[in-house]
């Protein structure tokens, strides 16, 4: 095993010299392909560049290669030794789910103020880009950045809900792109009416993603991407730049041993190395540009769930409490979570937002109390709720929640308050004023305020989408005192008439039994590449994923010889099937129940959206894979085109 320590040294005695060892600790990194690795130290001298490497991992062993090479100005030095790894170059993870060990390479060039590492690791390239050598010790604003948004309203006021309609217009600037990092990325909207997904092709050219929906009032916005997260809130009607720093994947692999396995250094310690080591994920313009920022300048601030209710947490089994000792423990928890963020450095928005979340999670954990315990006894087992399906495990028996153990909402502060929209958690919120039985109007005695006027039209945006609401439905609404819920429910019927006004063409299911429907429905574009995409119109992540092909029918995937089509099931509701097609473009099939059993029966599909590639030979073959890797499926459609 070659190790660089004594090369060095015997060179410095046969030379009679000390060579001049430069050492970076802990360097920044710019973007990463994994989180599990993190250049720890990096030793550069005469002879050799040495890298100490950090791996936090569940794995038991790491398979380490020699194809492991570092990028510096534009030329590849390949890895000439290992240190702390045994001859077979199979590392053994220590107990501490903490490992170490070094990469020795040659002599790079001097100039290079950063190098990129190319680490082979269980047989793939685990990639960390733009690992810095000049010595920083924070990230900073990113590039590109307007230098309008470098400052934070820290303590401004919690902004008021807007209740208004239009359609917003989100722009979304990923600031230190690298193409090699992500290709796309899935913008989440959460509303009072409805939430969507829509999943957006970064142009590489521009580094930018576009997106526009139709808003009934405020709207929490996540977005994901392998490259970096960020969320925040928008109006109706707003057109809003989001820059999102993409940094943060060089950030995740600094911070995630300070994160999970710093049980050595004290708490405020921690704290400032994790403030050192973030990036800020995003920075936003619009009506609630200032309160996304002031939040978000405080998103490195939790990394043990200090502000959430994080219920079990504390080793508590919640479904062996009585309903009042549940109950009890739920609201103590609050008060304790509360406290927190009180005394947290926080700025006044974030201190005010996490107080509505949380007011949000303890509502949702004192309405759905049985299911939640039940929820816990099977997270304790590690199974889900597909197992009690599957296996038909047979849950215990809870000491069912009681109307005095309900009566605990009462003391939750601001859930009868419009502010509720503007935490994070608006779905356990809604949740917990929809469907829960007895209603929390009547738990607390509300007899007006944001949640009567919630139960009032209960049910409305669902029959409104699909241009169902009646007359009696309309006389509730123009009796209301907010003329926001007529507004808001009379335009979503308008715009489900004209899509229901738009010609619909299903096409007719071919005679043909069980599996052999497949056949019968590919037959006639032999000659032809076809995509058959499987989906139901309530899959979001279907609809998410069919937005996001429409475009490209235009241009990359225009092509006479590819035909796609849609197939749908009665699981869909017809008045909302047809609805939503004429905005598809391809050959839609609705099946009955029993033929969608059989056509999937054939593959082996499980689970929606799914993906079944045929070649212009007929030949067919279902593609897991496009699920996951949308510019796959783009490159393979095209390589057979």
């Amino acid at each position: 095993m070659y190790k660089v320590c004594t090369v060095v040294f015997l060179l410095a005695v046969l030379t009679g010299c000390h060579p001049e060892v430069k050492v970076l600790e802990n360097p920044l990194v710019e973007a990463s392909t994994n989180s599990i690795a993190d250049v720890k130290r990096i030793e550069l001298s005469d002879s050799a560049t040495v890298l100490t490497m950090t791996v936090s991992t569940s794995a038991m062993t790491l398979s380490l290669e020699k194809g492991t090479a570092i990028i510096a100005e534009g030329e590849e030095f390949g890895v000439k030794g290992f240190e702390g790894v045994p001859d077979d170059l199979r590392y053994r993870i220590p107990e501490s789910g903490v490992g170490e060990f070094g990469l020795v390479f040659g002599k790079i060039p001097e100039e290079a103020d950063a190098i990129d590492l190319k680490l082979r690791l269980n047989g793939r390239d685990v990639m960390l880009y733009g690992i810095d050598l000049a010595g920083r010790k924070r990230y900073g604003f990113p590039e590109g950045l307007p230098s309008s948004l470098r400052k934070v309203r820290r303590h401004m006021p919690l902004p008021e809900p807007v209740f208004e309609c239009g359609e917003t217009e989100l722009t979304l600037h990923l600031l230190h792109y690298r193409k090699e990092v992500t290709g796309s990325l899935d913008v989440v909207v959460k509303s009072l009416f409805a939430n969507e997904t829509f999943s957006l092709d970064i142009d590489p050219d521009t580094a930018t993603a576009e997106c526009r929906f139709m808003l009934y009032g405020p709207a929490y916005v996540r977005i994901y991407s392998a490259g970096g997260n960020g969320s925040a809130w928008v109006a109706p009607g707003d057109k809003v730049d989001l820059y999102l720093d993409m940094r943060q994947s060089g950030s995740w692999s600094k911070t995630r041993v300070l994160k999970y396995f710093s049980d050595g250094m004290s708490r405020d310690e921690r704290d400032e190395n994790l403030r050192r080591l973030s990036v800020r994920n995003i920075y936003a313009t619009g009506r609630y540009g200032d309160y996304t920022n002031a939040v978000d300048s405080d998103s490195w601030c939790d990394p043990e769930d200090r502000y959430s209710l994080a219920l079990g947490s504390d080793g508590a089994r919640l479904y062996e409490m009585p309903s009042g000792e549940y109950a009890d423990y739920v609201m103590s928890r609050y008060r304790s979570v509360a406290d927190s963020i009180a005394a947290g450095r926080l700025s006044r928005a974030t201190r005010e937002m996490l107080l509505i979340t949380l007011s949000q999670e303890t509502l949702d954990a004192i309405v759905n109390g049985d299911r939640l315990r039940n929820m816990n006894w099977l997270d304790v087992r590690g199974l889900t709720v597909l197992d009690v399906c599957r296996k038909k495990i047979k849950l215990p028996q809870i000491d069912t929640m009681t109307i005095a153990d309900y009566e605990a909402v009462k003391d939750i502060d601001r859930i009868n308050s419009p502010e509720m929209l503007l935490g994070m958690k608006l779905d356990d919120f809604s949740g917990s004023i929809n469907y829960s039985y007895p209603s929390v109007e009547d738990i607390a005695g509300f007899s007006e305020g944001f949640i009567p006027d919630l139960n009032s039209i209960a049910g409305m945006s669902y029959k409104a989408e699909n241009a169902g609401l009646s007359a009696a439905d309309f006389r509730i609404l123009e009796g209301m005192d907010n003329p926001f819920y007529l507004e808001a429910l009379k335009l979503m019927q308008e715009k489900a008439e004209d899509a229901l006004a738009a010609k619909a063409v299903i096409q007719k299911t071919p005679d043909a039994e069980g599996e052999a429907l497949f056949d019968a429905i590919i037959a006639p574009h032999k000659g032809k590449v076809v995509l058959v995409d499987f989906w139901n119109t309530w899959c979001k992540p279907c609809r998410a994923a069919i937005g996001a092909m429409e475009p490209l029918k235009k241009t990359e995937l225009a092509s006479d010889d590819l035909v796609w089509i849609y197939i749908a099931d009665e699981t869909s509701p017809e008045r909302q099937y047809r609805m939503m097609i004429p905005s598809i473009e391809g050959l839609h099939y609705y099946l009955t129940l029993d033929q969608k059993r059989h056509v999937a029966a054939k593959f082996g599909i499980t689970e929606i959206p799914a993906y079944v590639l045929v070649d212009k030979d007929g030949t067919y073959v279902l593609r897991n894979d496009f699920v996951r890797d949308r510019d796959l499926m783009v490159r393979t459609i095209r390589e057979l085109l």
